[in-house]
């Protein structure tokens, strides 16, 4: 598969048992040779992260971290998509959840996704400007946070109150 001519590799080996866990030195030699040869790898598996979690199913996202330090060209993505015999698994959520991961890889840096239901959740926060200001004015701090580039401050130290 390819996005962007860019292909893809995408294992199912772990959707609904243990690959990683349980592997034998011709299967590390296996993955060894997809590992150096693959730019993008999305790893689907079934851990099922945020219900009753399968640890023997999560240990690719040790790897996937491990690999890309080691290979910088790599991406290694990990997109749990919970167990395959869920009541509430629904194969088009879970192939337009692929399609919204394979496109993040354009240009943001989240390499770990879950599906749960029909909720794809990425591991990722960021700070909510206009909540964090109503809600200091809310609680009538006095003094307000304020931004400025450090080099128009000059010397600067760091003092937490």
């Amino acid at each position: 598969m390819t996005v962007d001519e860019t292909p893809i590799c995408i294992s199912f080996l772990e959707i609904e048992r243990e690959f990683l866990a349980t592997m034998k030195q011709s299967d590390m030699d296996l993955l060894r040779v997809i590992a150096r040869n693959a730019k993008d790898l999305l790893w689907l598996t079934g851990a099922n992260m945020l219900g009753a979690p399968n640890p023997n199913l999560s240990l690719v996202n040790g790897l996937a971290r491990c690999l890309m330090m080691e290979q910088l060209s790599l991406k290694f993505t990990v997109m749990d998509i919970g167990l395959s015999n869920n009541p509430k698994f629904d194969v088009k959520t879970t192939c337009d959840h692929v399609g919204k991961v394979l496109e993040s890889g354009k240009g943001m840096s989240d390499k770990e996704f879950i599906q749960s239901k029909d909720i794809l959740h990425i591991r990722r926060f960021y700070p909510d400007s206009k909540k964090n200001s109503l809600f200091r004015c809310r609680l009538k701090m006095e003094n307000p946070v304020e931004k400025s580039r450090l080099v128009a401050v000059g010397r600067a130290r760091l003092s937490i109150g």
